[in-house]
């Protein structure tokens, strides 16, 4: 698979036999757009437009992200003094590095599965 979205996305609409029109349509958006999303042309997609795309295509928003981009996100600067002393922070981000790719997916999809019950309970 190509190692941006537009790439990544271009290839499973391809591997689903669809042309762009049947996937804007599917995802709810404009096939300008695809073809914008496809060119690598739009590299700050919202989060909204990639959940409708990857739902159209069958696949999680993880399935459309560069490989490797999970660790980027994970090694990070803290944002807050939280996460600069938390210590199990700091266990949590050493634990991840020795995970591959797929662990490090299914613990994202994990991630986002907690975050989704918390808000449905507020």
């Amino acid at each position: 698979m190509g190692n941006l979205i537009g790439d990544r996305v271009r290839e499973l609409r391809l591997a689903r036999g669809m042309d762009a029109a049947d996937l804007a349509q599917a995802a709810g958006i404009s096939p300008g757009y695809v073809s914008l999303i496809e060119n690598n042309r739009r590299r700050n997609i919202p989060l909204k437009t990639l959940t409708s795309i990857a739902s159209a295509l069958g696949v999680t928003v993880s399935d459309l992200l560069p490989e490797g981009i999970e660790e980027q996100l994970l090694v990070r600067e803290p944002k807050s003094d939280y996460e600069a002393e938390d210590p199990l922070w700091h266990t949590f981000l050493r634990a991840a590095k020795n995970l591959t790719p797929d662990e490090r997916k299914e613990i994202l999809d994990y991630i986002r599965f907690k975050r989704s019950q918390r808000k449905q309970q507020k």
